[in-house]
């Protein structure tokens, strides 16, 4: 996580946080009636919303985390097939960081299945921000007192420090790498260490 990673968090922050929370209103719940939205931010600003889709059979089910994450890694620049609102490529270590909604209170966190697949495509120094329904961008200005001028934000923008997620941290939001969701975890370059056979 560099510097221009921190500040894009740092601008798109509640961008990210409202994509998540609107995400949520497309889940396909009707058994668990448990509706979660996911959001993904990439090097590039741009944001890939998911939520979750259940299934009678259970394990059909997937979360809004892996929705977001096939979305955005199904992208290819080599098929000879367009598809409509494509967008750029986007290679392992693209997304910077995820943020969850879900219908609690307070925030909830992804699942294990959830924080093993955004493992596979993101630095263990990826942002993980987790809200429930009670926060809102209103809500988030009305903590500070105002929305914050652009001047205010160039130099909240300048002066982020990695602080392992904390750096993002505000009323009703939870944020923290996905090295502290998932410590000691196994990933892709797990599989490039010598072996004995």
């Amino acid at each position: 996580m560099d510097a221009a990673d921190l500040r894009l968090i740092a601008d798109k922050k509640h961008d990210l946080l409202e994509a998540a929370q609107e995400a949520r209103k497309l889940a396909y719940a009707p058994y668990s009636k448990f509706r979660v939205g996911a959001a993904l931010l990439l090097k590039w600003g741009e944001i890939i919303l998911g939520a979750n889709m259940e299934n009678a059979s259970y394990g059909g089910t997937v979360c809004a985390e892996r929705t977001a994450i096939a979305k955005a890694m199904m992208r290819s620049t080599s098929l000879s097939v367009d598809e409509a609102a494509s967008g750029r490529k986007v290679e392992a270590g693209d997304i910077i960081a995820v943020a969850v909604a879900s219908d609690l209170e307070g925030s909830c966190s992804p699942c294990g299945f959830c924080r093993q697949v955004i493992r596979e495509f993101c630095s263990v120094h990826t942002r993980v921000l987790m809200v429930g329904r009670n926060w809102s961008r209103q809500s988030a200005q009305s903590a500070t007192g105002t929305a914050p001028s652009s001047q205010q934000q160039q130099q909240q923008q300048q002066q982020v420090e990695d602080r392992q997620g904390k750096e993002f941290d505000e009323a009703n939001v939870e944020c923290v790498t996905l090295d502290y969701l998932l410590p000691m975890s196994f990933g892709p370059e797990d599989l490039d260490k010598p072996r004995h056979t």
